[in-house]
């Protein structure tokens, strides 16, 4: 036999083998991983684009494997019609890996000049905020620095033993990260220093029963968590008229009343108490029906300083 005929043997016995079944399915799963990657295009860091990189040596050890196991065959002509499914699906595998390397590349390259962004925009909320008060600036200045954290994690992953990588980015952007985090602390702390809960003034005839229901609602998600205080400010407004619903495509008759007020929970710092906020509603075109219902409260997200308050002045 002519060493070539060996040679399109050898490529039929690896592309239309019971192996190259399975690897198919391999591939599949490869292909719905570089489906993510567009994640990876914007310069705002992500939770997904953080779980994808994770899972990038994994990986960049499989596609190596699957390359070298089936190499690239130029003219189909050399292989039997069985096995041209697996070699398109290995040419498709090695283009999205050639192209995620070079997004990855760019991702590196840019990351000093995401990271010089992030610290300017939270030096440049945190100026305002000092003019206007805490207030969105403030909270953004907090955004901007926890983006920092998100692409660090991302860069440590995706830069490791890459040419690109600057061993000096981390230390030198984390010590102006902790010195502007360090001022937006202090000012947080006389912001949170001077808060105040809201008054508790409504004496309507349901002032008794909204706080119960508000506990209700409050407990039935968070049972560990204590209220200390319900409070009801202002009085019922009411709302009447025609709204458009987006998600059925419809005008709709809308008659309700709302009544705002806030809980104060307790959290377990020795220092500070939180508010949450609540709303009763009453549903006019259906008997007046009343629902209270509480914020809902992320467990991980920090708490709005303009929300918190010292103990003694939560009373």
């Amino acid at each position: 036999m002519h060493a070539a005929g060996a040679k399109n043997e050898v490529l039929n016995a690896k592309f239309t083998s019971s192996d190259a079944e399975k690897d198919k399915v391999a591939i599949e799963a490869l292909s719905s991983f570089y489906a993510e990657f567009h994640r990876f295009r914007s310069s705002a860091p992500s939770d997904e684009a953080l779980a994808l990189s994770a899972r990038w040596p994994r990986v960049k050890l499989e596609v190596q494997r699957l390359l070298e196991a089936y190499p690239v065959v130029k003219n189909r002509g050399k292989v039997d019609p069985s096995g041209h499914e697996m070699i398109m699906a290995v040419r498709k595998l090695e283009s999205d890996h050639d192209q995620s390397v070079a997004d990855f590349d760019k991702v590196i390259g840019n990351m000093g000049m995401w990271l010089k962004m992030d610290l300017d925009g939270a030096n440049e909320r945190f100026l305002k905020s000092e003019v206007d008060g805490l207030g969105a600036s403030g909270l953004s200045s907090e955004k901007f620095l926890n983006d920092i954290d998100q692409r660090f994690k991302l860069y440590n992953v995706l830069a490791k033993d890459h040419p690109k990588f600057d061993p000096q980015l981390e230390p030198t952007t984390r010590a102006k990260q902790k010195e502007l985090q360090a001022r937006l602390d202090k000012f947080t702390e006389k912001i949170v220093a001077e808060n105040k809960p809201p008054a508790d003034d409504y004496n309507g005839p349901d002032a008794a029963a909204i706080p119960d229901e508000a506990r209700k609602a409050w407990m039935a998600h968070y049972p560990d968590i204590k209220i200390l205080k319900v409070g009801l400010n202002g009085n019922w407004f009411r709302k009447a008229g025609w709204e458009w619903d987006d998600a059925r495509t419809t005008w709709f008759k809308k008659d309700e009343s709302r009544l705002g007020g806030f809980l104060i929970i307790d959290l377990g710092h020795p220092k500070y108490l939180h508010m949450m906020p609540l709303n009763s509603y009453m549903d006019h075109i259906n008997g007046s029906r009343r629902e209270t219902k509480v914020a809902r409260y992320d467990r991980n997200e920090r708490m709005n300083p303009q929300a918190t308050f010292l103990r003694a002045n939560a009373k």
